[in-house]
């Protein structure tokens, strides 16, 4: 089944809210997890790799900064390949699935430089090799057990376990959320 349907309907998109929510997880992360797939040859590979998060934008799209890919894939901004992202503290957990693109636009990557940057560009923000990636999510899950609502999460498993019945998560503990169309 189609991932933009449940039973036959078109999934709606995330309510701001919702969006809103997971915006404010995405900004508590200073490194995320980014996987791509190389999909030449006979068995596709996975490549991942722990990323320092440049900027969250509004609309939850993340960018990174990374050198240009070899071959440099798409030509014009285009979305060139999946990825995937994942980050996790003690209580919150988010994965999302996407699009990714390079840009080497200089005005903006002077904006999202950070000093960690430094350590992997010895050029500096200058490096002719570095460009942005630009993940923009279509789909994710938050987990988020913060505050109330990992106490209430406790209460809830405490109980459960007396009763010898399952675990549930609340909607504001557990959601999914259509970010964009495929």
């Amino acid at each position: 089944m189609d991932p933009t349907t449940t039973e036959g309907k078109e999934q709606e998109l995330a309510p701001e809210e919702s969006r809103a929510h997971l915006n404010a997880a995405l900004n508590e992360f200073a490194t995320m997890m980014v996987a791509t797939y190389d999909k030449k040859g006979k068995h596709p590979r996975l490549h991942a790799r722990p990323m320092v998060v440049a900027s969250v934008e509004p609309d939850c799209s993340l960018i990174f900064i990374t050198h240009l890919p070899e071959p440099r894939p798409g030509d014009g901004g285009e979305p060139v390949e999946d990825g995937t992202v994942i980050a996790q503290s003690l209580t919150r957990h988010v994965s999302m699935l996407g699009t990714i693109e390079y840009s080497q636009d200089r005005r903006q990557i002077n904006e999202v430089w950070k000093l960690p940057h430094n350590l992997f560009f010895g050029k500096g923000r200058d490096d002719p090799s570095l460009c942005l990636m630009i993940f923009r999510p279509r789909d994710a899950e938050l987990w988020d057990l913060s505050g109330r609502k990992g106490l209430r999460f406790l209460f809830g498993a405490a109980r459960s376990l007396i009763q010898r019945k399952t675990q549930d998560f609340a909607p504001d503990q557990h959601e999914k959320l259509k970010l964009h169309r495929a």
